[in-house]
């Protein structure tokens, strides 16, 4: 017969011999470089001026080989361009290498037939674009850009570089032989994303700056330890969770799995068997993670997990939603809530048309697995990301990639404290014929993460 144990409504410090796992290197690395390949480009620094000396874009095309030959094998290193098409042309940008295990001779191959032309200087939407290269890569995320002057696109380079650095992104700037006013641009963006800005001169600068980037890249790493993981694999709840809210009729843990059913609640705070961690708060930024596989009924359920309190928090979540029993969907939902405002952003991930709860349900437990939320914490950055396991391979009705909202920012929480609840979001529903859902709840998981570098030589 299956167990749970409630603990007091306190929260329990200590934790259990094994909870906290020994720290690893997460030494990956990842580069993009965007080398601008505009008219400028085909120019000479001011200090070449035979006829046979290089030109910039030569100049830029043997110092990155020397860099590329020097890096460690182990970084994965891509290469985007922007510039090279058409004296007008504002989408002439290109992802020429994914970013994936540093291949030296097919990078340099593609930089070998760069030709810089009279293009325009899309800048702002190059480096719009990067995210899309580095979005699936676990690891330090640098751009190091190549551009040899401001923007000439109507683009705002400085509102990008401010969304790339909510997402950790890294810019390290080459501005190669730049006016007062460029430079300022080409700085800025540089600083906003917390990296190195250099003005290029002559080859002896872009030597001496490429030294000092590769030596960002090399010592960059990130700190990763398992702070608390938790498999259910006993008859009960260990000592780590408490449970608010207690229901016993409605929560048990059996097969590797807590097992809760759904319950309509008048707010979310009162829902039945809400789990709060009774860890420590890291002291680092996190990654908090959870698996559940979902047996939805009125799709009206939702499944949630968050950190904060109950005046202040921030929340993943899975919603089933139903429209006058004609179309029901899944949305990922990250939620902000403060004693002063809530606010929240969305994404449908499947839908499905019919005409009834019960097909709608079917539909559901025939084609997800499973469920993961993710919620992370970088900085005063909050990031809520969800992803569907098909129940058979290569099914094309359920999405298979991970899905990511916008940042929330600046949530003044007091603690750290996990939490994961479900409850019925529209209570009406209650009158149907169906019971409500249930979750099987599977494993959970606190990762820490911790930035370490040396300061680089300017």
């Amino acid at each position: 017969m299956s167990k749970i144990l409630r603990i007091p409504a306190i929260f329990l410090t200590m934790l259990l011999a094994g909870t906290i796992y020994s720290s690893q290197v997460w030494a990956t690395t990842n580069v993009l470089f965007i080398i601008d390949v505009s008219a400028r480009m085909a120019g000479k620094f001011p200090d070449q001026t035979k006829l046979n000396d290089p030109t910039k874009m030569q100049t830029a095309t043997d110092s990155l080989e020397l860099l590329l030959d020097d890096l460690p094998e182990d970084l994965n290193v891509g290469l985007e361009v922007y510039g090279h098409r058409g004296q007008k042309d504002c989408t002439a940008i290109d992802l020429l290498n994914p970013v994936s295990p540093l291949r030296e001779a097919a990078i340099m191959d593609n930089v070998r037939k760069l030709n810089p032309e009279r293009g325009a200087t899309p800048l702002a939407k190059a480096l719009e674009q990067a995210p899309e290269a580095l979005k699936y890569l676990k690891g330090s995320k640098t751009i190091v850009l190549f551009a040899d002057g401001a923007d000439s696109c109507g683009g705002n380079p400085d509102e990008v570089a401010k969304t790339l650095e909510e997402q950790g992104i890294i810019i390290n700037v080459l501005g190669i032989d730049v006016k007062d006013d460029e430079s300022a641009q080409l700085s800025g963006i540089a600083e906003t994303g917390h990296g190195l800005y250099f003005t290029i001169n002559n080859a002896e600068d872009l030597k001496n700056s490429l030294a000092a980037i590769k030596e960002r890249l090399i010592d960059r790493k990130l700190e990763k330890k398992i702070f608390f993981r938790d498999d259910f694999n006993g008859d009960a709840l260990s000592d780590q969770w408490m449970i608010l809210n207690p229901d016993d009729k409605r929560i048990r843990v059996e097969n590797s799995a807590v097992v809760m059913t759904v319950s309509a609640a008048s707010k979310p705070e009162k829902a039945a068997n809400i789990l709060r961690l009774g860890a420590p708060d890291p002291e680092n930024d996190w990654v908090f993670t959870a698996n559940f596989n979902v047996i939805p009924q009125l799709m009206a359920e939702v499944f949630e997990l968050g950190v904060g309190n109950a005046s202040q928090q921030i929340s993943a979540q899975i919603h089933f939603n139903v429209s006058d029993n004609r179309s029901s969907a899944v949305f990922l939902k990250g939620r902000k809530d403060t004693p002063k405002s809530s606010s929240y952003f969305h994404k449908k991930l499947i839908s499905y048309p019919s005409k009834s709860l019960q097909q709608h349900a079917d539909f559901y437990k025939k084609h997800i697995k499973s469920i993961t939320l993710k919620l992370q914490k970088f900085g005063n950055q909050y990031t809520v990301s969800g992803k569907l396991e098909a129940a058979k391979e290569n099914d094309p009705t359920v999405p298979s990639d991970w899905i990511t909202l916008q940042k929330f920012t600046s949530l003044p929480l007091s603690d750290d404290t996990f939490f994961i609840r479900t409850y019925l979001e529209d209570v009406k529903n209650q009158s149907s014929k169906h019971s409500a859902g249930k979750v099987y709840l599977n494993w959970v998981e606190v990762e820490t993460m911790k930035h370490s570098e040396n300061s680089p030589k300017k």
